[in-house]
């Protein structure tokens, strides 16, 4: 029994509240408690009886009693365990620390930490008291007490005192549960540890975890803000539900443990069943005791645990003191390692439980206690025992994902993941200059902590050597960047399936089994399902089975795809076991109550499910399936091995999707299978049988199955409309051919049952009606009743069709068969035989009928009994159902005036009865005549079915028949209402007599037509002017001025209100039914076909003749006159072949015709835009982000120079042949030391500061008006050094000319490539040649670079020279800075480029948005922004989705232009600044977010460490 139900008996009021110590169990309060909280299970259940009177037996008093008893003895067993198998660490003698850390506490604490009066031995802390704080001190300074301690023999083990469950004080939204807690000592077996999570926790309840999730990072000054913050919660949320994982942390409520907490909180849910709730996601905290604030209030007051402890969470955090436990923790263990106001203990007592947790990969060991479980590690931010944490994680083979862009430990590890490179020789390496700035990383992060150590550097190379060895497995390590638009659960994912490394089946089955829990089909597929992988067979069977189950069709394709057979795989016991995995409350469950009252069934119960759904089916398959009692004892139990698997695997699954109400797994299963359209037709039935099996108030459930049976006539209507189009020959045979699999039924049939009124409207439908409605005859139906007058017009004027043989005419007897049997001949000559019956019954009522039986009277009874047989043989011997209710439900349901006609059946027999039976009057049976007269009328009704004009006002009629006796219900309380209180005071002393009734519903249902018997009303009739009673006897009407009040208002309401309202609702099933005129006729003319062409050729009375050839013909056939049947099996499955390659041929057009459709629509076009745009985003982010690592790195290497002293001559060389970043390089040299200060630590910002800004624009603005105007400027990666001019080409002497000269250089070039420029292009050999003269040049900077790299490399023993020569260094780095903040201007290119593109999608979501709207209802278009520089007309065709105009008006909202009218994108401080004013196109359809991102484009110089691209690398296309 779990534990859960100890929830129950614990939420009240806290033990800890009393002071007597109870024995172990219940109190008599706390047995109180959990029987109120029981009765809330079985409340809904006790109101009913207590209503109807009924009290509970005995046995439910008594199986409470024992439940308690349980409940005792479970809690008894808990709490043995703890006592006996857990300890806790104390420390036993107070031994003064001299030197305390802390300044601000003035307390005298011991060695462990912890106060004298919080250890165990006493004395001292009376001894502490009694003399003073001050003289303890004085005497510790002078010695006088012994300072040494000993962890070893001071701290000791003790048996706990500290579990139970925690009730936080503190107010927040939804249901609390309390949280489990145990103190335990650092070094307890984790065996111990594993048995109570999931024995004694249950933590496996109700579903056992799949993976474990160990967040660590930021402690106290971390926290996560804005799309972070989402992004991190989504994703661990998502990770935890999907894989039911555990979450660890360290289970304080500060940093990121408190982001934890609050993304459990927000999506906590709880699971509920018979022994009371769980929780969804368990959050399990490992805390230090000794670091828990006000961990005395979880100490227990008694030796049975604290049940339940109260303990109120705090937010205050400061430096060196304790910290309160989080609130929205399930789970607490409290590792206790004798230290207190330590964090210590932790790290190591968790890296043993995860290494437990994943020890083993064998899925057969996840019981035990070895579970075998993944384990993942999730870093954010943290500090360098985070550093140390991951590596231990890397050790013991734990994959990490690390959350790039969350600071220190986590954006470390990143940065030397990132510049790890793998050598040929497949090892993993790092430059040196990466390690220099992983060096000054670490430093930035961890500088002022380490600032008091005595050896930093030291310090540092160990953390160096901890972070690359953590990087030096590439499998085991992940990192994902916060800032992008992707999913931390998808990286947690690939970080599993790249530390688990598969290297045979069974890890790849793992690595599956993983995906399919996070449900990444493409990770799958693109992983795990490679070409050199063969599965064998049965090897996915399970993997199948869990998909099934867990509804993934996409994983169900895959596995398909790669080699499972369904053949092979579906069985018997899977199918059964399918369906017995239906929730206790799913609608299958309530449907199959009449079948079985066991809570499993069989496949027989399914079959006969089916069959009465679809009204025929054949389950003859799953009759063979075991009894009840075997399948109550073991569900999978196999049938045998011949009858084990299934015929048709795909059509049984489908049938199991459809019933489980999965429909994309149906559609999967739907397009596999054979026999497409009436599958779909099927299911179409199946779900509308089950909605009128609904309670009427379970509107949700079917509008579901109402929205599947659409989806499914669509798709049959698409299939057979597609078939048609191809072959219409072929499509009408699918359509006729009787399908054995769906009971003996064909395609119409099905349709017509499912009520599928637009399938059967059709086209093919339709010309498969006409022909069997005609049958042969090529000819008008006009003609048809004139050759019934005269048949030898049969040869003479009607033509006849060949049916199928196109050489030969028919012969003179085959046409007489042809044109009687056909069913417009049928319909013709039983209309006109009716007729004249109407007229014989009509004349035998008004003329014929006498005391005794006339002869005509005889006549009209023979013809009544004919039509009467006629009727039972198409109730019993013209239906394929096997039981007499199924074949009586589908004569019933076939048509309503069947139901005519069995009324007219009984009429008729009570006439027979009333008049040849003694002893009735005369009138009686002639009375009965009269009423069946005007049902024999209504039949002549049936035949206006074959008209388009009175077709569809039968249906009309039927409709307003219904919705007439709803408001008869409602008139009949007005009526009533009326009429008694009227006749009350009209005869205020009337004695009772039945003529009452009639005076109550006579007048005042007169009265609604108008007759309002004013007279009456008024006590003025002419037989009582002066009588009180009239002729008859009746007492005369008395006058009442309330009974011509109750008049007025009945008339108002009965008149006006009441029949105007019921004239709206037949105006509305008028108007409803009218705008389907077409579709109604056409779906009635499928019954009259059908009934017509089922009829005998004689029409009553004349078709008895041939009801008795049909019996003779029977039992002929089943006596010794059998019928040969010809042996054309070969020719019959060659037919059912084509036909079924055919029909898959065009389900498979079907779908590739959708999806081209789906690509098409609106929507999808959007989504692929912002999936493109999405794209362009991260890739321009990864760029700019190498950018700005490339400038830090510059950055760092600049201020270690300004810390170094160079000599003069140094300076000159330096100014006459170095670049800046090859000074930058020299600060890895031995001569040039590395200073570092802590007193102000370096913070790089991503942007440029605004005075930053403000400068370079000025400076830009002198060199635009020195250079000519329009001058086109390169990309930074041109601009390498001041040897190099702003055109990219070298000197003749770098190291003579001045930087003056190289701007007159530069000035004069541009100048002659501004005049070459506004020449045009004057032919392809100009271009060809300066091309050419741009690559050579590219080619001598490659060159140049190498000569000026070993030019460097002697300046790299250069001795510095004194302060002095340190002061001119820094002015030459200064100069340095300000020529390469000059030549920024190399950005403007980029950053145009990119402008344009913004354009361009703007210009193009603008136009997709504008056709939407003119696609959604005529909505006026969202204007353009007025431009007054370009102006075009935005048209609204349907071609300009899939094409972008060739001029496109700019994106104002970033675009400014500087004082020449050159376009400058504005530099972005923080992403937060933008809003959503500033995107005037994007912001329709709200993707702001995503493309904020492009506009986070850094104009920070980035000097290059590496030799220049090819800077005219962008100019190759234009030029060819």
């Amino acid at each position: 029994m779990s534990d859960l139900s100890l929830n129950k008996h614990f939420t009240g009021r806290s033990e800890m509240r009393h002071n007597s110590v109870k024995p172990i169990g219940f109190s008599s309060e706390s047995i109180e408690i959990h029987r109120a909280e029981k009765q809330t299970h079985v409340q809904r259940w006790a109101a009913h009886r207590r209503r109807l009177s009924l009290s509970f037996e005995k046995d439910s008093v008594n199986n409470d009693v024992q439940h308690d008893f349980d409940l005792q003895k479970i809690k008894s067993e808990l709490v043995q365990f703890i006592r006996d198998k857990f300890m806790c660490r104390e420390c036993t003698k107070f031994v003064a620390k001299i030197k305390n850390t802390d300044k601000r506490d003035e307390s005298v604490k011991c060695h462990c930490g912890a106060l004298p009066e919080e250890h165990k031995d006493k004395r001292f802390a009376v001894e502490f008291y009694n003399q003073g704080a001050l003289t303890v001190k004085k005497k510790i300074q002078m010695g006088e007490i012994d300072e040494q301690w000993k962890k070893e023999e001071h701290i000791k083990k003790f048996q706990t005192n500290a579990f139970g469950k925690i009730d936080f004080q503190y107010e927040g939204l939804g249901g609390r549960k309390p949280a489990k807690y145990i103190r335990l000592s650092d070094d307890t077996d984790v065996e111990l540890v594993l048995k109570l999570l999931k024995n004694h926790w249950h933590m496996d309840h109700p579903r056992q975890a799949n993976l474990v999730i160990t967040v660590i990072g930021g402690a106290k000054n971390f926290k996560l803000d804005g799309r972070r913050k989402e992004v991190f919660n989504r994703g661990l949320v998502s990770a935890a539900q999907t894989t039911n994982a555990w979450i660890i942390t360290s289970g304080f409520n500060m940093g990121v443990m408190r982001a934890v907490g609050e993304a459990v909180a927000e999506a906590q849910s709880y699971t509920y069943d018979k022994n009371g709730m769980t929780h969804t996601l368990r959050c399990l905290g490992i805390a230090p005791w000794g670091y828990v604030l006000d961990n005395k209030s979880l100490i227990n007051k008694h030796e049975n645990g604290s049940w339940n402890a109260t303990y109120k969470p705090s937010k205050v955090i400061e430096h060196g003191s304790l910290v309160s436990l989080n609130p929205h923790h399930t789970h607490f263990l409290l590792v206790d390692d004798g230290y207190r106001g330590k964090y210590g203990g932790v790290a190591e007592f968790r890296a043993r439980l995860e290494s437990k947790l994943a020890a083993s990969d064998d899925p057969k060991l996840r019981n035990e206690a070895h579970s075998g479980i993944p384990v993942v590690l999730v870093l954010v931010e943290g500090g360098y025992d985070a550093i140390k944490d991951v590596s231990r994680s890397i050790e013991a083979r734990i994959p990490c994902v690390v959350c790039e862009g969350t600071g220190r430990a986590a954006d470390i590890l990143s940065y030397a993941y990132h510049h790890y490179v793998t050598t040929r020789n497949h090892e993993r390496i790092m430059k040196d200059k990466h390690r220099l700035i992983l060096e000054d990383k670490l430093i930035d992060a961890y500088g002022k902590t380490w600032a008091e150590r005595s050896d930093i550097k030291k310090e540092v190379a160990n953390y160096v050597e901890t972070v690359l060895k953590c990087c030096k497995d590439e499998k085991l390590i992940t990192v994902f960047d916060m800032n992008k638009n992707e999913e931390l659960d998808v990286a947690i994912l690939s970080a599993l399936l790249k530390g688990k490394g598969a290297k045979n089946l069974d890890q790849l089955h793992d690595q599956l089994r993983l995906a399919l829990t996070w449900n990444r089909t493409d990770i799958a597929r693109d992983d795990i399902f490679t070409m050199n992988v063969t599965w064998p067979s049965g090897s996915l069977n399970d993997i199948m089975t869990d998909a099934l189950i867990d509804d993934k069709t996409g994983f169900i394709r895959l596995l398909l795809q790669n080699g499972l057979i369904m053949d092979e795989y579906l069985t018997a016991p899977k199918l059964r076991m399918l369906y017995n995995k239906a929730t206790k409350t799913h609608h299958l469950r309530e449907m199959l109550k009449n079948e079985t009252s066991s809570k499993v069934f069989t496949l027989k119960h399914i079959g006969k499910l089916i069959q009465q759904l679809l009204d025929k089916y054949d389950y003859s398959e799953y009759k063979k399936d075991v009894d009840i009692k075997a399948v109550e004892r073991n569900i999978e139990v196999s049938l045998g091995d011949e009858n084990d698997k299934l015929m048709c695997p795909f059509k049984d699954l489908f049938m199991w999707a459809v019933l489980m109400n999965r429909q994309e797994l149906a559609k999967f299963f739907w397009e596999h299978g054979d026999a497409a359209i009436p599958s779909a037709l099927a299911a179409c039935k199946i779900y509308d049988s089950m909605m009128k099996k609904l309670p009427y108030h379970d509107t949700d459930l079917r509008n579901m199955y109402m929205k599947n049976k659409y989806e499914f006539e669509c798709l049959a209507i698409k299939v057979l409309d597609e078939c048609n189009s191809i072959d219409p020959e072929k499509a009408a045979l699918l359509i006729e051919r009787k399908y054995s699999g769906w009971g003996n039924m064909d395609c119409l049939e099905l349709a017509a049952l499912a009520e599928n009124k637009e399938f059967l409207s059709t086209v093919c439908c339709q010309n498969s009606l006409s022909l069997m409605w005609k049958r042969g005859i090529a000819s008008h139906s006009a003609l048809v009743p004139l050759c019934l007058i005269f048949p030898p017009l049969i040869f003479c004027v009607v033509k006849f069709q060949s049916l199928g043989d196109v050489n030969k005419e028919l012969t003179p007897h085959q046409k007489l068969t042809t044109f009687y049997r056909a069913p417009v001949t049928k319909f013709t000559g039983h209309l006109i035989m009716y007729m004249i019956f109407l007229i014989l019954y009509s004349y035998m009522l008004l003329f014929g009928y006498k005391e005794q039986v006339t002869p005509v009277e005889w006549f009209v009874i023979v013809w009544l009994i004919t039509i009467i047989v006629e009727e039972f043989r198409q109730m019993f011997f013209n239906s394929l159902a096997e039981t007499f209710k199924q074949r009586l439900n589908l004569w019933w349901n076939f048509s309503a005036f069947n139901r005519v006609d069995a009324l007219v059946t009984v009429l008729v027999i009570l006439t027979l009865i009333l008049r040849f039976v003694s002893g009735f009057p005369v009138m009686y049976a002639k009375n009965v005549y009269s009423i069946m007269c005007i049902f024999l009328f209504i039949r002549v009704l049936r035949e206006y079915s074959a008209s388009s004009s009175l077709g569809p006002k039968l249906v009309m009629i039927n409709q307003m028949l219904k919705e007439l006796i709803l408001f008869m219900m409602i008139l009949l309380v007005f009526l009533l209402a009326y009429g008694i209180s009227s006749q009350a005071l009209m005869h205020p002393f009337r004695d009772f007599s039945p003529i009452i009734f009639r005076d109550i519903l006579y007048y005042p249902y007169w009265q609604v037509y108008g007759e309002i018997y004013l007279d009456e009303l008024e006590g003025r009739t002419d037989d009582c002017r002066n009588s009180s009673v009239n002729a008859d006897g009746y007492p005369c009407p008395r006058f009442s001025w309330l009974v011509i009040i109750f008049t007025a208002c009945y008339l108002l309401f009965g008149n006006l209100l009441l029949l105007n309202i019921l004239i709206a609702i037949f105006n509305n099933v008028f108007n409803e039914i009218q705008t389907n005129s077409i579709q109604v006729w056409k779906y009635g003319i499928y019954f009259l076909v059908v009934e017509y062409d089922n009829k005998p050729t004689l029409a009553p009375p004349f078709i008895i003749f041939e009801h008795f050839y049909e019996v003779l013909k029977w039992f002929c056939q089943r006596t010794c006159c059998k019928q040969q049947v010809p042996d054309n099996s070969a020719e019959l499955l060659n037919y059912k072949m084509t036909l079924k390659i055919f029909e898959k041929e065009c389900v498979k057009g079907t779908l590739r015709k959708e999806q081209i459709t789906e690509q098409e629509f609106l929507p999808k076009k959007l989504a692929f835009i912002y999936n493109r745009v999405d794209e362009m985003a991260k890739i321009l982010e990864e760029e700019h982000m190498m950018e700005q690592r490339h400038f830090e790195a510059e950055q760092n290497k600049l201020e270690r120079q300004q810390s170094a002293g160079l000599s003069e001559s140094d300076l000159e060389r330096l100014h006459e042949s170095a670049s800046f970043s090859d000074v930058g390089s020299l600060s890895g040299s031995d001569s040039f030391p590395q200073l570092v200060s802590f007193s102000q630590p370096k913070s790089i910002s991503r942007w440029p500061s605004l005075a930053t800004i403000k400068s370079l624009k000025a400076k830009m603005e002198t060199i635009e008006e020195m250079s000519p105007k329009h001058e086109p400027v390169l990309p930074s990666a041109v601009l390498v050094d001041t040897s190099y001019n702003q055109r990219g080409y070298q000197a003749e002497n770098p190291t003579a000319k001045s930087f003056e000269q190289q701007q007159l250089q530069d000035q004069t070039f541009a100048s002659s490539h501004q005049d070459q420029k506004s020449k045009g292009s004057k032919g392809s050999r100009r271009r060809e040649k300066k091309h050419k003269w741009m690559n050579r040049r590219y080619e001598e900077l490659i060159d140049d670079h190498d000569t000026r790299d070993e030019q460097f490399s002697s300046l790299s023993h250069v001795p510095a020279e004194g302060q002095d020569a340190g002061v001119t260094m820094s002015r030459q780095i200064q100069k340095n800075m300000e020529e390469l903040e000059i030549k920024l201007g190399g950005m403007n290119e980029r950053l145009t480029g990119l402008e344009e593109s913004m354009q361009n999608i703007g210009s193009l979501l603008r136009i997709a948005i504008n056709q939407r709207s003119l696609f959604e209802g005529g909505r006026q278009p969202v204007p353009a922004r007025p431009d007054p520089r370009q102006t075009i007309p935005v048209s609204h065709e349907p071609s300009l989705l899939t094409s972008v105009p060739p001029t496109v008006p700019p994106l104002d909202a970033f675009n400014t232009t500087d004082n020449d009218g050159h376009h400058v994108l504005p530099m972005v401080r923080n992403q937060q600044q933008i809003s959503a004013d500033s995107f005037p196109l994007l912001h329709p359809i709200s993707v702001q977010n995503n493309y904020s991102t492009l506009l986070q484009v850094d104009t920070t110089p980035v000097p290059p460490t590496h030799p220049p691209t090819n800077p005219f690398g962008h100019l190759d296309s234009s030029i060819s």
